[in-house]
């Protein structure tokens, strides 16, 4: 037995050609492409006259959703406990409130930046 290329071992042969295992595997090279996301950021919008409905808001902010919040058909009293708890929640989240118009808020959580560029920020 020597060194051949060809080789017999209990009557198979085995050659040099046999082995592919070692054969370079050939490479892509094209570009690879990174999936897009469908949608970065989401925007819902909530239109509620009861308090109740007060916590649907502040569970899309936990969710890390920006919230549109029209509260124009509720009552003056009911238009300030919610404010008051929506504002509590985007304060513990150290997230961001504005009104945006005639009892319309915008409720954003901390990774979105919220300006008005019309005045002066105001806090809530």
């Amino acid at each position: 037995m020597g060194f051949d290329d060809d080789e017999n071992y209990g009557g198979y042969t085995y050659g040099v050609e046999d082995n592919r295992a070692l054969e370079p595997e050939p490479v892509d090279n094209a570009p690879l492409t990174m999936p897009v996301p469908s949608a970065v950021h989401q925007i819902v919008s909530i239109r509620t006259n009861r308090f109740e409905d007060a916590s649907l808001a502040v569970d899309e902010l936990k969710a890390g959703r920006t919230v549109a919040l029209n509260v124009q058909a509720a009552t003056v009293e009911v238009t300030r406990r919610i404010i008051d708890f929506v504002s509590g929640a985007v304060y513990a989240r150290d997230g961001h409130i504005a009104q945006i118009a005639t009892g319309t808020y915008l409720i954003a959580p901390h990774s979105v930046d919220v300006r008005d560029e019309t005045r002066s920020p105001r806090y809530f």
